[in-house]
């Protein structure tokens, strides 16, 4: 069978990362494919010869389904597999319009959640979309039984059509390969002690990863301990509101905004702790990463959050929006060290099966289903 995944772009983000360890994992198969929709000043790279990005910047353009068209043809392209909205919609367009044989998967990463810049217009037209297409999709994958549920309940999707596909980790990748020399060295690049305890954050800077209360929980446990410093890696809209949040608390040397971070097993080793105090996430891969590595993680229980850790066997659990709780977590990290070590060995010993090859094998057996 010959797979053609479609996205927006191959910009950075969780459905693009999903997809360069897929390729890359299988850089041999001559029966995947990626088709992205249009172009991006960054682009991820992709040990893959079957990559096509088409030639466009415009975000919502419809362009793009004369190529996707051809391009099925061309390639005799037996299945279409969809990664977020824009990629949906033109894969539903071209096989109502052109290509009626292919069969049409819809990947569900998050969205029917909600969207990132909390517009109940956008949501609106994502639910109604996935109401109006559902009939013409043969298959929805969701990242998560939280995702799972809302598609039935916000999507009116069949749950016979849904399947729960966890997403993974890269064993290989995210695995301690450094040297205590060389996680010194790097603390002190970014003017860390390695006496400070050192808690971590990743993610876009945007509403529902709760920087907020990430910064919250700085301006407490800053006012109380003077060898506590917090780490932020990412990017996003948000950032000059959180850095004059930082500036407005006094916060500027005890919390380390980093940016882009490209080294991430670095970036998370050099953690003694690490937060995720997101709203909702469709099934986060950050979270499977630092567990991975052994870094005790801190984590709320939204949607999608609380599926794969277990609050006080290999994470432990805080209520939303609530930097007091998240505080009093760290605290508790900090104080008792041998539960920290406990937590994160847990951890590692959980994420073994949801490796990068356990999730090709249940992928392609899952495309299987739709074998004549």
């Amino acid at each position: 069978m010959r797979i053609l995944h479609v996205i927006d772009t191959l910009g950075l983000g969780g459905a693009q990362t999903i997809l360069k360890a897929v390729f890359d994992q299988q850089s041999e198969q001559d029966n995947i494919f990626i088709f992205a929709l249009r172009q991006r000043d960054i682009t991820i790279e992709i040990n893959h010869p079957n990559i096509t990005i088409y030639e466009s910047t415009a975000k919502w353009s419809l362009a793009p389904i004369i190529a996707l068209k051809n391009f099925v043809k061309e390639h005799n392209i037996d299945i279409l597999h969809c990664h977020l909205f824009k990629s949906s919609v033109i894969g539903y367009l071209t096989k109502k319009l052109f290509c009626p044989q292919v069969k049409l998967i819809f990947h569900e990463h998050g969205q029917i959640v909600g969207s990132d810049t909390n517009s109940k217009t956008l949501d609106f037209v994502y639910d109604n979309f996935n109401r109006f297409a559902s009939s013409s999709v043969d298959l929805f994958i969701a990242v998560s039984n939280a995702m799972k549920n809302l598609l039935v309940e916000k999507g009116k999707v069949r749950e016979s059509k849904i399947l729960t596909l966890y997403n993974f980790v890269d064993l290989d990748k995210f695995k301690n390969t450094f040297t205590q020399k060389e996680i010194d060295e790097y603390k002190k690049e970014l003017n860390l002690n390695n006496n400070d305890f050192i808690v971590g954050f990743a993610g876009r800077i945007i509403p529902r990863k709760g920087w907020r209360t990430y910064i919250e929980t700085a301006k407490i446990l800053c006012s109380q301990y003077d060898d506590i410093r917090f780490l932020i890696a990412g990017d996003g809209a948000d950032r000059e509101e959180m850095l004059a949040l930082i500036k407005q608390y006094n916060l500027s040397e005890k919390v380390h905004y980093l940016g882009y971070v490209k080294q991430m097993p670095k970036y998370y080793l050099s953690l003694n702790c690490f937060v995720m105090p997101s709203h909702f996430e469709g099934l986060p891969m950050s979270q499977l990463e630092v567990m991975a590595l052994g870094v005790p993680l801190i984590t709320t229980t939204g949607p999608g959050m609380d599926e794969i850790p277990q609050d006080n066997i290999d994470a432990l659990f805080v209520k939303m929006k609530n930097p007091t709780d998240v505080a009093a977590k760290i605290i508790m990290l900090k104080e008792q060290t041998s539960l920290a070590q406990q937590l994160g060995q847990n951890a590692q010993s959980k994420v073994q099966k949801h490796s990068v090859k356990n999730y090709i094998e249940k992928l392609n057996k899952t495309y299987q289903v739709f074998r004549v």
